[in-house]
């Protein structure tokens, strides 16, 4: 019976014709689709996975209650945390500390850059970095010694072969100002796997911390802790018996935040958790300052929801071309039936052949997707492939779609011919409606799903395109920024008067500015309590005399700093706008801030000169936020970028002059930079890639509806030739009839526009609410979107009305 059902599949398959081409064609490109998307989805949640202790390592952290009630997560701890966090717990058989920046790596009068770590000797014991030459578990415990990667080790001493372990014992030096420490190859390690959250280019113990300063400083803490549980730790009861030690541990810094009114007053307002290993790349809440960016689940589960909605297209396609050649396979049905075939058996012969269908479908949409699988990487940013999915599941997965794809497209057309009278059918009194009702049903669906990504597309790209050339409050092009981290700072005032002396008649640049932020890379927040005992924060901004101009940043009531003016580096400040609101300065000019970097400051108290226009220097997803400009010497943000305005003109040339003066003061350290604009639009490369996602996506859903729009079309016309012949003898015009066949599927566009409008809508704007600034939702991106597919249907159906509509009418009268 099953040899039976499969041979007649094939059979209908073979004599399908467009109807065929039609299914498979749709088909395909939703499960290509799918299977890309699967890809990426996977590659999403197996995150950290490949740890073997995976499952026993957890992130230590702290939760706070602020005083409103909203929740705060403390992601940093002290350098001595973790230590006593293992030796007061038995259940702890692991913990380390990891802290990471970049520093530069020199081999005699060579210089290159590095992402440097520092962890503790339980490190390579706890996360699997498998080991291609020497020993990681017993270097890492050897202060003076590293563990390289791969591609660190190929850099630093030009490997090429593979040998690995002719890199064991090779010699490095990290200077720090005007010291180098000695470090020697104990390891090479394989490389990162790209679902890791942990990377870094070599890794020394953290033993060097003291003398080596890497990452960054939040709030007292600096480091991340990672945690391994001993087996068969039940790791909720063990966070819950936390309280006792984060009293004791942490009392001290608790009491303090209460006081400054930073938290709330219950007791419960503060609390250490566990966060597991596998969790942290899904968990957007908790930053992760040295590892891999967090990723919301909620984009993984709306690319599944794509995903299905485009194959979900191609299933109402197979179904309505299916319905709709009813009438076509009636007689055979009632053969069948006269012959004892039950109704069941019936039903399992069609969706047998939806299986078949499904089957060729899978095989063309996974050719289709291996060949995309390059641009769909290009596109999303990721590094899938299928090597890094388990065969088993691959298998698994495919079969699974197979089998819901058939049992799904052919379950309607399986219950309607099932159904057949065989009577009626041998009689030739069954006869198939124009557009059934649920036949029109799917068909909005489709146009709905359609005009829907259409529309989304439109507003996400008059989002992106308003955050791209939003006014910043300062002038953004053409400044290039020139990684200077790696100056020290009894270096920093005489490199940045060189290369204001040596560009100031410089034809390709119109300024150079000091700064202790290129606005994109980093910045520096301070909290300190007032005169009168208010809690302030602000975003601090380590300057120079030409900063403002450089950047055009408009100086709105006061003055700009000025050498004219002696004090001005340990006593005068600039201050935004938003802080003379927020702080409430009625009088701002003059005004003292009190305990401002108080550790900077100590004996004075900044005062402010002068208050510049609001300018945005994070993302659009923030508001503007209290920012103090300062000069002072001694701050630690002194000197981390140097900017200089180029000029339009000859740009390249420009960029190289001015490395060329690098190394000519600055021998054997790195020459990094970037521009700024191009920082700025970096930081919307996830909107960007969302807005070629559901734009690709809306392409491919129009594309499969217009597809099973064109096949029921033809199926329409041909059921209707003979009412075509009729009127166009009666004095019909080609015109007129074709607009006759077209009215009913244009009403069906348009009521689909109906539905998808407020859907969108709603779905638009809670997306937008992610942005401070944001643009509004009009009702020119649902009339373009409806617009848009209206053309698209009445072009397909249109053309298949016009060729009947022009038939010579007695051929139309012979139909039959």
């Amino acid at each position: 019976m099953l040899r039976n059902y499969i041979k007649v599949a094939l059979r209908r398959f073979r004599s399908g014709g467009t109807h065929a081409t039609v299914n498979v064609v749709g088909l395909a490109l939703g499960m290509a689709v799918c299977s890309l998307i699967f890809l990426l989805v996977h590659h999403e949640w197996s995150y950290d996975r490949f740890h073997a202790n995976a499952d026993r390592i957890y992130r230590v952290y702290l939760e706070y209650v602020s005083p409103d009630g909203e929740p705060g997560y403390q992601a940093l701890m002290a350098p001595d945390f973790t230590p006593s966090f293992k030796s007061s717990f038995p259940q702890v058989e692991g913990a380390t500390r990891f802290a990471k920046s970049e520093r530069d790596f020199r081999i005699d009068d060579e210089m290159t850059r590095e992402d440097l770590a520092e962890v503790d000797a339980d490190f390579f014991r706890m996360f699997s970095f498998p080991s291609v030459a020497g020993d990681a578990v017993a270097a890492i415990a050897d202060p003076t010694s590293a563990v390289l990667t791969t591609e660190a080790a190929a850099a630093l001493f030009d490997i090429r072969d593979g040998n690995w372990q002719r890199a064991i014992g090779q010699s490095f030096e990290i200077p720090v100002d005007e010291t180098s420490y000695s470090f020697s190859v104990g390891a090479v390690i394989e490389p990162m796997p790209n679902n890791s959250s942990i990377e870094f280019d070599a890794a020394i113990s953290f033993e060097n911390y003291d003398n080596i300063y890497v990452g960054g400083n939040n709030w007292g803490g600096r480091t991340t802790t990672y945690a391994m549980l001993s087996p068969g730790t039940d790791a909720g009861a063990f966070e819950a018996s936390l309280r006792p030690f984060t009293d004791l541990e942490m009392g001290e810094y608790i009491a303090n935040m209460r006081g400054a009114e930073n938290i709330a007053q219950a007791d419960d307002a503060y609390a250490m958790r566990l966060q597991p290993l596998t969790n942290m790349h899904q968990n957007v809440q908790v930053w992760l300052p040295y590892e891999a960016d967090a990723h919301n689940p909620r984009y993984s589960w709306i690319l599944a929801g794509i995903g299905f909605l485009i194959l979900l297209i191609a299933c109402i396609n197979f179904m309505t071309l299916s319905v709709g050649q009813s009438t076509i396979r009636a007689r055979e049905v009632g053969v069948r039936k006269v012959l004892g075939a039950s109704r069941t058996q019936i039903a399992r012969q069609h969706w047998g052949e939806s299986v078949v269908v499904a089957a060729v479908a899978l095989l063309v949409g996974v050719l289709l997707a291996l060949l995309s699988l390059p641009a769909f990487n290009n596109l999303t940013g990721a590094e899938l492939s299928l090597s890094s999915v388990s065969p088993l599941l691959i298998f698994l997965v495919l079969m699974l779609l197979v089998g819901i794809v058939g049992i799904v497209a052919g379950s309607y057309p399986a219950m309607i011919l099932s159904a057949f009278r065989p009577a009626q059918v041998l009689k030739g009194s069954v006869t198939s409606p124009r557009l059934g009702l649920l036949t029109r049903a799917l068909v909005v669906l489709q146009f709905t799903i359609s005009i829907g990504l259409i529309a989304g597309t439109v507003i996400m790209s008059k989002q992106l395109n308003y955050l791209l050339h939003k006014d910043l409050g300062f002038d953004n092009e053409q400044v290039l920024a020139v990684n200077t981290q790696q100056v020290s700072r009894t270096e920093a005032d005489g490199v940045l008067n060189f290369f204001k002396d040596q560009l100031r008649t410089y034809p390709g640049v119109e300024g150079v500015a000091r700064a202790g932020t290129d606005f994109t890379r980093g910045s520096d927040r301070n909290g300190w309590a007032d005169a009168s005992g208010n809690n302030r924060s602000a975003y601090d901004i380590g300057v120079d005399y030409t900063w403002a101009d450089v950047l055009g940043i408009e100086i709105v009531k006061g003055r700009n700093f000025s050498m004219d003016y002696p004090s001005d580096p340990t006593r005068a400040i600039l201050v935004n706008e938003k802080l003379v609101e927020e702080f409430g300065i009625e009088d701002p000019i003059g005004y003292e801030m009190t305990n401002f970097l108080s550790w900077v400051y100590k004996d004075e108290t900044p005062v402010i000169i002068g208050v510049v226009k609001d300018f945005n220097f994070r993302s659009l997803h923030s508001e503007v936020e209290p920012t103090i400009m300062n000069l002072h010497p001694d701050y630690s943000n002194y000197f981390r970028t140097m900017l200089i305005k180029v000029s339009p003109d000859n740009v390249s040339q420009t960029v190289a002059h001015v490395e060329d003066l690098w190394n000519e003061i600055l021998p054997g350290k790195p020459f990094t930079y970037s521009f700024i604009d191009d920082d700025f639009a970096a930081r919307y490369q996830t909107e960007q890639r969302w807005r070629k996602l559901v734009a690709y996506s809306s392409t491919l859903a129009i594309v499969i509806a217009s597809l099973g729009l064109f096949g029921l079309a033809i199926l329409v016309v041909s059921r209707r030739t003979k009412e075509i012949g009729i009127r166009k003898v009666l004095g019909a015009s080609v015109a007129g009839v074709t607009a006759l066949l077209s009215r009913e599927f244009a009403l069906l566009v348009l009521i689909a526009s109906l539905i998808a409008g407020p859907l969108t809508y709603f779905a638009m704007r809670s997306w937008l609410e992610s942005f401070a600034f944001r643009v509004s939702i009009g009702p020119w991106a649902f009339v373009g979107a409806t617009v848009l597919t209206l053309v698209i249907a009445l072009g397909t159906v249109g053309f298949q009305a016009l060729r009947a509509a022009s038939a010579n009418p007695v051929k139309a009268l012979r139909y039959e």
